[in-house]
Formats: structure tokens, C-alpha cells, sequence
């Protein structure tokens, strides 16, 4: 079996679909899947060496986000895979390969990542109108064989489209870290290399992209409330810098109100950065979308209680006993914060041993990627086409 995947972009500052496409690639060829990765080049991204991973120059107009390259290649190469994955739903590229697909009779399936939300629909909403139903978007979203969504909750709140292929839930996996910095050696590392948090008592963390939508802001005024009643809390917002302007607002909102016991963190990245999810004791998220978190799946991992929104759609891992789920006003994140963080550290660590169990057994790829060779499969033969 050749599975072709296709994704704009490979750069992960950008946010969690390339980390998702490149673990679940790396866990296809594993399993001795042929699966090859194709992702146009961003001028400050590094240049790919692996032979499975194919970079493509934008053409112009850079704008409309096409590349005459990368369609000469599907176009050359396409009749040697059995199926086309394609990652995102909105950039114009994917649907050029689309087109290449279904003329050479390949099929193809579509991870949104999270771009067929309601919540994600609303935004530029008569752009995608228009896209869906005076070009020919909405007649490739229909002609997928199947629409993999990263949980129900997604899938749920997806419906404003109304789409007509099979939908099924490609859950999104983690490469599990080696535990190099159990929480003891991280707590060290987090004060030698920060010596103001030494004499924090307990630790809430943010991390990821400094994007508006993530609900930081919020964050920041509950945990402001919130040292009334845990003076020795300390906050932690180690992100990707991904809007400067809103980067620049947060830091300066901080050092006005003279909100103490905070670390804001972009320069560590990474690998660099981990120790410092390792070192907290709570995870927050209160993300006005969110298809399914990546960092939210790496700190149950890393057996860490989570606070997240409503909107980040892990209702039905919360409902197991990982954290608490909130609205977004701020009485509602200081009650829920206040809750965890007057937990003892014997019911913190049972939460956090029922987190990574979760996490072993739910969201590993080597699981998750067991049940998509079976669908891949499925969608092949139903599809008429034969191994190549």
C-alpha cells in the first residue's frame, strides 16, 4: 500500500497539523506503510533531507498559496500511490491535487484539523462561503471518501457544513518522549535556569503558540485574581511566537498591572522548552477553538491535571477524571483553578496516573495508525483500485 499525504506546511510554529502529519507518517512507515509527505517551502524553514518528505517553491502570485512544481510532481507521480491524505481543507494547493487525483481515479480522504468547526467556519466566513459554493471547494470536500476528524466533539461541532462522505475519527497521536527530566530534575532545572520561581508552591502553565485565540489574556487576569488565594502560585507562558503585536500587548499588560509570579517565556522552543511543562503542575488551555491539542495531549502525558475550555473539545477525556472544563468568563477559570490547585498531591497524582494511562492507551500512534491501515484499506478496495 503507497499513501500519498499533502499538507501546506511543515513548519511547526505554525501549530499542531504538521506535528499530527509528520507522527502519523513516522508511525505509517513503521508499520511498513509506503507513505510520502509532500509540503510547500517556507523561506525560514529548514530544507528537509528525508527521502519521504518532498518540499515544493511557492509560484506566483505567493498569495494564492499554489506551486506549479508540486502539481507537475503529483501530476508525474500520482498513479503510483492508492490513496491521497490530505491535511487542511482551505489552502489552494490541496485542492489542485485533488483535481490530479480524481482524473488519474485515486482516492482521497481529508483531515481538517479542526477547519470544519463551527467556531473556525465563522471566521472569514463569506471568504469560505464563497469558496464553498461558487468554486468548487464544497465539490471536493463531497467527493472524499472519508472525512477523518481528530474526536466526536470535533466531528459535533462540524456540522454547519454539512458534508456528505463517511466521517470517522482519526484521534491525533503523540510521540512519546523519553522522560529525560522526571519532575524532581525538571523543578531543578526550571530554578536554576529561573531562579524567581524557587519559591513557587505550585506551578500552572501555558504552552504553545502565543495566538489570540488561545485565550491567554484570560488566563492572565484569573491568575491575577487568583494569587489572592495561592500567593506562592506561580504562572507559566512558554509559547511559539506566532503574533508579535498580541506578544508585545500580553508582556506590557503584565508589567502595568505588576501581576508578580509570572514567566513569559518564548525563547526557549522545543525539546529546550519541555522541562518546563515537566516542572508544572497544571495545564491550561482556554482556546476559543480548538480542533484536538497536541500540548494539551503531551501534559496528560506527562501525567499533568488540565484546565481547559469547553471549546477545546476533550469533554469526553475531562468526563474520566483528567481536570476540569470551563467557560470562558473569568469567575469561571478562577473557581476551576482554585478547585485544582486546592487538590492534595495525592489526588493530583492519581489524576495525573489516570492522564498518562489515557494517553498509553487511547493516543498512541502505533494504536491509532493499527485501525487507519484498516480504513486506508477499506477505502481502497471499495474504491476499485488494487495494491500497487
Amino acid at each position: 500500500m503507497r499513501v500519498l499525504h499533502l499538507i501546506k506546511s511543515t513548519n511547526l510554529n505554525s501549530g499542531g497539523p504538521p506535528k499530527v502529519a509528520l507522527g502519523l507518517i513516522d508511525a505509517l512507515r513503521k508499520k511498513n506503510i509506503h507513505a510520502d509527505l509532500l509540503s510547500l517551502r517556507e523561506n525560514k524553514t529548514k530544507r528537509i533531507t528525508e527521502s519521504w518528505h518532498h518540499e515544493f517553491n511557492l509560484s506566483w502570485p505567493i498569495a494564492l498559496g499554489r506551486s506549479n512544481d508540486l502539481n507537475i510532481f503529483i501530476k508525474k507521480n500520482i498513479i503510483h500511490y492508492n490513496l491521497l491524505h490530505i491535511h487542511g481543507v482551505w489552502d489552494y494547493c490541496l485542492h489542485d491535487a485533488i483535481k490530479i487525483a480524481q482524473k488519474n481515479n485515486i482516492p482521497w480522504v481529508i483531515s481538517p484539523h479542526g477547519m470544519f468547526m463551527n467556531s473556525s467556519l465563522k471566521k472569514s466566513f463569506f471568504k469560505k462561503n464563497f469558496a464553498l459554493n461558487y468554486l468548487f471547494y464544497r465539490k471536493n470536500f463531497n467527493s472524499s471518501s472519508v472525512i477523518f476528524y481528530a474526536s466526536k466533539e470535533e466531528m459535533e461541532n462540524s456540522n454547519l457544513i454539512n458534508l456528505l462522505p463517511q466521517k470517522k475519527i482519526l484521534p491525533n497521536g503523540l510521540i512519546f518522549k523519553k522522560n529525560i527530566n522526571p519532575a524532581v530534575n525538571a523543578r531543578a532545572m526550571l530554578n536554576l535556569s529561573f531562579p524567581e520561581t524557587s519559591s513557587w508552591k505550585r506551578i500552572i502553565i501555558y504552552y504553545g503558540r502565543i495566538n489570540r485565540e488561545k485565550g491567554i489574556e484570560l488566563l492572565i487576569d484569573s491568575f491575577h485574581e487568583l494569587l489572592n488565594f495561592h500567593p506562592r502560585t506561580g504562572l507559566i507562558i512558554s509559547g511559539i511566537p506566532n503574533d508579535n503585536i498580541y506578544e508585545k500587548y500580553l508582556i506590557k499588560k503584565i508589567y502595568k498591572q505588576k501581576i508578580k509570579n509570572i514567566l513569559f517565556n518564548t525563547k526557549l522552543r522545543g525539546e529546550d522548552s519541555f522541562f518546563l511543562l515537566q516542572a508544572s503542575d497544571v495545564f491550561v488551555l482556554l482556546s476559543n477553538q480548538e480542533g484536538m491539542s497536541i500540548s494539551s495531549l503531551e501534559a496528560l502525558s506527562e501525567g499533568k491535571p488540565i484546565l481547559v475550555s469547553k471549546n477545546c473539545n476533550l469533554s469526553s477525556i475531562i468526563k474520566l477524571g483528567v481536570g476540569i472544563e470551563t467557560d470562558l468568563s473569568k469567575i469561571s477559570v478562577v473557581t476551576s483553578l482554585n478547585k485544582i490547585l486546592s487538590m492534595s498531591e495525592i489526588d493530583l497524582k492519581k489524576m495525573g496516573l489516570i492522564a498518562r494511562n489515557i494517553i498509553n492507551n487511547q493516543f498512541s500512534w502505533d494504536k491509532i495508525v493499527d485501525t487507519l491501515i484498516i480504513d486506508y484499506q477499506n477505502i481502497i478496495q471499495n474504491h476499485g483500485k488494487t495494491n500497487i
